[in-house]
């Protein structure tokens, strides 16, 4: 790839809408690339830089009526994957380009009626007359290293639009003029049209206007109750966040997406796109909670890819998920009975799920389950590291309450000054703690499978205890709830005695992701088994008893 400093992209949006101006039908982009270096080479273009970033999701559907133009006049230009010689998308031109690159194309987002499980296929669908979308699903990212320099000028046209439509983007409302901003942070940009709703926390009197925090909330249509509650929960949330890492100017964004189903996040640089289904009312505030705060604490805590190209994804997750049990209970916003119910859910998620004992590179991640066994093995491992380097501290008299603190934050301090920070360094401050040997043995414990037995922290958390826990099992192939056709039914399972069956259509299930941390909950479907609906619902656990812990309230 080319490391040239700079680029230009200035891009123009207009929302097209169908006869009736109700429904959206596309938006028209026009899109004005300027620094590039040689030009796109006829049929076989020998720059890196002149390819573009994959476009998430499907780029035959997304884009129409590809046109291009340069200083000479107009181009003839194709799309194409290279996925065998290289991992970018090939923008091809009958000759090289000279001067400027212009693109104009229609961006066609998918419908909001089109019901799908996937993440990929709701990246971009028009929301209530509107659209929220990310740039790396419809605008072309030259493929440059993440931290190349890039001017952005977007300028949004709604002179077909309803009056009371408001358009934003990551970097603010309406027009932006050159805004210098990172390759990545740009991939990132969150895009939105419609009749956008805002929540702009107002800082108190004695507030310094420096201090970080929440710069906003936006979303389309009318919040759930408990989606309205996350408002407060995040505007307090966010400043102590900041100070907690010691990014004390740092502001964070949130977008709220309704899609036809899921309830999940994305996390960018400095925003959180939140995506939310008809069935997100009924969620417990708890629950949101726990997806609101794991989501804010992944945008600070981050290792750089070891030098291999190897992520440390691990970290993240680790440090997110233990800082979700911690801080809305420290920092005052859920009271106790919060922090024991994450924790205890996190420790049943850990101890039951099937791949426990699994190497890490060897999880399947084509299930939640796969997923979750990462995620909550490495915040068991956060857990187990925050209890001894504390008793590290205390022996040495060292006078630092929790060091695990010190070390994340500095970790995120450095990263932002620009060092690179990988494996190597966290085994360090570790070692500095609890000695280098006992740092490497820990960490190559949890990334081989080993189970992480707690006997040796009993007095964690004033007290956990061991306890008998049935494994989690569904009984059927995890895969079929993004096919919506029931397979891999297994005999005698909890799945089939409840009367699952092979090819039954998935019309509705519940969140098959709190199976593994909320334990004593039963999973259910509705189906359609030859035109007649059928609801079922079992205990998603097989016969297997393992050994788990858990924390008890104690008597007064």
């Amino acid at each position: 790839m080319s490391d040239r400093a700079k680029f230009q992209l200035s891009m123009n949006l207009m929302p097209i809408y169908d006869s009736s101006r109700t429904k959206l039908a596309c938006i028209e982009v026009k899109l004005t690339i300027g620094g590039l270096s040689r030009g796109l080479q006829g049929g076989s273009p020998l720059d890196e830089s002149h390819y573009f970033r994959t476009i998430i999701g499907d780029v035959e559907n997304t884009f129409g009526n590809i046109e291009a133009y340069d200083d000479l006049g107009p181009l003839t230009i194709s799309v194409e994957y290279e996925l065998f010689e290289n991992p970018f998308l090939a923008w091809k031109t009958d000759r090289p380009v000279q001067g400027d690159l212009r693109i104009q194309y229609d961006v066609v987002p998918f419908l909001q009626d089109v019901v799908s499980s996937c993440l990929e296929a709701q990246i971009d669908a028009r929301i209530d007359n509107g659209f929220i979308g990310i740039a790396s699903s419809f605008i072309p990212i030259p493929a440059v290293k993440e931290s190349a320099a890039v001017d952005v000028t977007i300028e949004w046209d709604l002179s077909s639009s309803p009056k009371e439509f408001r358009s934003l983007s990551s970097f603010g409302e309406g027009n932006i003029f050159q805004r210098a901003t990172s390759i990545k942070e740009l991939s990132e940009c969150v895009f939105m049209i419609g009749k956008v709703s805002s929540y702009i926390p107002t800082p108190s009197l004695d507030e310094d206007a420096t201090r970080g925090g929440l710069r906003g909330i936006h979303w389309i249509g009318a919040l759930p109750n408990n989606l309205e509650a996350m408002k407060e929960f995040t505007s307090n949330m966010v400043p102590r966040l900041c100070a907690f890492f010691k990014d004390e100017s740092a502001t964070r964004q949130i977008f709220i997406r309704k899609v036809p189903r899921g309830l999940r996040a994305t996390q960018f640089t400095s925003e959180i796109l939140i995506d939310y289904d008809d069935d997100s009312k009924d969620e417990n505030d708890w629950d949101l909670v726990r997806l609101f705060n794991s989501s804010l604490i992944a945008t600070w805590a981050h290792l750089d890819p070891e030098d291999d190209g190897t992520p440390n994804d691990w970290f993240t997750q680790g440090v997110s998920h233990i800082y979700t049990i911690y801080l809305p209970f420290r920092f005052g916003q859920r009271p106790p009975d919060y922090f024991r119910a994450t924790l205890n859910g996190y420790l049943s998620s850990y101890f039951t799920n099937p791949f426990v004992s699994y190497p890490m590179d060897k999880i399947p991640l084509d299930s939640w389950y796969g997923k979750a066994a990462i995620a909550m093995r490495s915040c068991i491992y956060m857990i187990r590291m925050d209890c001894f380097t504390r008793r590290a501290s205390v022996a040495r008299n060292a006078g630092v309450l929790r060091p695990i603190d010190e070390i994340v934050a500095d970790i995120s301090s450095r990263r932002r000054r620009g060092e690179r920070i990988q494996l190597k360094d966290w085994l360090k401050y570790l070692g500095d703690w609890i000695g280098e040997e006992a740092a490497k043995q820990h960490f190559n414990e949890m990334r081989s499978g080993e189970i992480m037995d707690l006997e040796d922290m009993k007095t964690a958390f004033d007290g956990i205890y061991p306890d008998e826990q049935r494994v989690l099992d569904m009984g059927f192939d995890q895969s079929s709830l993004t096919e919506e056709i029931v397979s891999g039914v297994v005999e005698h399972s909890e799945a089939a005695k409840a009367g699952l069956m092979n090819a039954d259509e998935i019309l509705w299930h519940s969140r098959a992701e709190y199976c593994g941390t909320h334990y004593e909950d039963k999973f259910r479907l509705i189906v359609n088994r030859q035109g007649k609906q059928t609801n079922i619902e079992f205990w998603p656990r097989s016969n297997s008893v393992v050994k788990s812990w858990i924390s008890k309230k104690k008597q007064t």
